[in-house]
């Protein structure tokens, strides 16, 4: 159906588990601190939306580089980190 190996499978599948898994916690941690309007509290709120451009353009890379996804699933990875970006 897509061309792809059971291996690539699990591999995309752990690659974008991870990804998620970082950006809960990275979500978690920047929400510990209450707002209070100053830098302090902004930075690490700034940080959950950057981490997920890098991590998906990270991991698109290392997806259609290393992994090489054929087929219906190699657009998939353009698609997700155009809606991250």
């Amino acid at each position: 159906m897509f061309d792809q190996v059971l291996w690539k499978w699990i591999v995309e599948l752990l690659l974008i588990g991870l990804v998620a898994a970082l950006l809960v916690v990275l979500y978690k941690v920047a929400r510990i601190r209450p707002w209070d309007g100053t830098y302090r509290t902004y930075l690490p709120r700034v940080s959950t939306p950057l981490a997920l451009i890098f991590l998906m353009v990270l991991m698109e890379t290392f997806i259609l580089k290393h992994v090489v996804s054929t087929g219906l699933a190699r657009p998939v990875y353009s698609y997700l980190t155009e809606m991250a970006v």
